[in-house]
């Protein structure tokens, strides 16, 4: 018997790619960081990515390619979740009221924990993430004021969904110091600790790697990832790889 998590399509799914991924490497306690992201290949382009991160990963509205056709499969398919499935959970719900329950914590998404908010917690799919909040087009979401964090939630659940495929028990983290540093995922399983920065930028400030790489020496790490949009995958030190995204 087993529990099989079926999340919506990964990024490296929808274009998939001949030989080892980094997720798959990274599950082996032999790998290094150069081996990491030796002879990787790019998956496909920056504005394929951001098409996926704007689409989401729901199988329906990718086999049809039609925007109209997606925009309305995610208004019904969201219905339905409200409209039946919660609903004969909760048979008094007010649908009006968790409707903007919803759209709230969609608008938090990606957000630090604090006392006046609810937050840390990632809508799961980028393509619910956007119809909920209405979204348009890709335009409207490269010129949304928060599509830094909504970037860093699409990335964490490729990592999440990479590594469900492979089988490996895992655990994911958000980690936060009392005095401000962070490190966006720190995955845990049997191939150790590993920390993952994310950065939408082509290029990476040294400067905001301190909290990584103070993880990785803290708590002896094999390596640590930086995942940006960068042109290739580097090496910054002995211990820190960079990864764009399109190369995940």
């Amino acid at each position: 018997m087993a529990v099989i998590e079926r999340a919506p399509l990964a990024w490296s799914e929808v274009l998939p790619r001949p030989g080892a991924s980094v997720v798959e490497r990274l599950v082996d306690r032999g790998t290094t960081p150069l081996d990491l992201i030796h002879g990787l290949t790019q998956r496909g382009t920056l504005q394929q990515a951001h098409e996926y991160w704007f689409r989401g990963g729901y199988p329906q509205p990718w086999l049809r390619d039609s925007q109209r056709f997606s925009k309305i499969w995610m208004e019904q398919y969201f219905r339905t979740y409200l409209y039946r499935d919660v609903a004969r959970l909760f048979p008094r719900l007010d649908t009006s009221r968790f409707l903007l329950f919803l759209q709230l914590l969609a608008g938090l998404a990606g957000d630090v924990v604090n006392y006046s908010e609810v937050a840390r917690g990632h809508m799961r799919d980028s393509g619910l993430l956007h119809h909920l909040l209405r979204i348009p087009d890709l335009e409207a979401l490269l010129g949304h004021p928060r599509h830094g964090l909504y970037w860093e939630g699409m990335v964490i659940e490729e990592f999440n969904r990479q590594l469900v495929c492979t089988g490996e028990p895992f655990e994911a983290f958000y980690y936060r110091t009392s005095v401000g540093a962070e490190v966006d995922l720190v995955l845990e399983g049997d191939f150790g600790l590993v920390p993952i920065e994310i950065k939408r930028g082509s290029s990476v400030d040294p400067r905001t790697l301190r909290g990584i790489r103070d993880f990785v020496a803290d708590r002896g790490c094999r390596f640590g990832i930086v995942v940006n949009n960068d042109t290739a995958p580097r090496l910054y030190d002995e211990r820190l790889v960079g990864v764009p995204f399109v190369f995940l």
